[in-house]
């Protein structure tokens, strides 16, 4: 399973993407892509705070309603998710 920094590198790699977009044309998959990143950090920390690896978005939306840490983040992350 990907640890932190496997999923830190793969949210800068989706960053290094994202910037290659123009954002004028396909400001849906600039959206797209920035879900993906925000995903990545999450998955990171999830790793980190106890070697959780989620595999699927439904198992990673409960971690986020359910752990105090990323409560914060909740309604960002599900704007980014729906609007991608």
């Amino acid at each position: 399973m990907p640890d932190k920094p496997t999923h830190i590198a793969q949210a800068n790699h989706n960053a290094a993407f994202r910037d290659t977009i123009d954002n004028s044309v396909y400001s849906d998959w600039a959206v797209t892509v920035i879900f993906y990143q925000a995903l990545q950090y999450v998955d990171a920390l999830l790793a980190q705070m106890g070697n959780i690896h989620p595999g699927g978005h439904d198992v990673r939306d409960g971690h986020i309603k359910s752990r105090p840490e990323l409560r914060p983040i909740l309604n960002f992350y599900y704007r980014l998710k729906n609007r991608s």
